[in-house]
């Protein structure tokens, strides 16, 4: 039976090792969605689904040339941080406007950690995917176990929270 995966801080490792599938926008940019092979001693591995919703900025930079080549690109590792200066810039926006505690306390800063989608030169500082986000949601995902990355990602539909 499968433990079902939480972001947590830095120092909680359940995505550890991952690879990334698929990626999906909602095509007004406020839902993001990645599916991710996470190791499994079990079965190989276990794909889950990561929905994030409220999506107020989303960034990467490879460190390729624009091609990844034929695998999957690692994770290694997602977490959320408290402190960085991206999220204190969106809850200080939130603050201005007026929002209330409850949206301003929402914010999250999450990063899906690569060492592929991961910045060089003045953006160092950028640890992979970097999403500022409102929620996130994970469930389980079934994917072939023979499915490779093209046909995984070719999966119709949008993603909507």
């Amino acid at each position: 039976m499968r433990t079902q995966p939480e972001i947590g801080g830095p120092d909680r490792h359940d995505f550890h090792d991952s690879s990334l599938h698929s990626v999906a926008l909602s095509p007004q940019l406020d839902c993001a969605e990645f599916v991710l092979a996470v190791p499994n001693s079990c079965v190989g591995a276990s794909f889950w689904r990561i929905r994030f919703g409220g999506v107020l900025r989303i960034e990467f930079e490879t460190v390729g040339v624009g091609c990844a080549g034929e695998f999957p690109i690692d994770i290694y590792d997602v977490y959320a941080v408290d402190d960085s200066p991206e999220l204190e810039r969106w809850k200080r926006r939130f603050r201005d406007l007026k929002l209330g505690d409850d949206l301003v306390n929402a914010v999250r800063h999450v990063y899906l950690a690569s060492t592929f989608a991961h910045g060089w030169g003045r953006r160092h500082d950028l640890e992979g995917i970097s999403i500022v986000c409102q929620r996130w949601t994970i469930s389980p995902e079934t994917v072939p176990p023979d499915a490779d990355f093209a046909e995984v990602s070719k999966t119709p539909g949008s993603p909507t929270m």
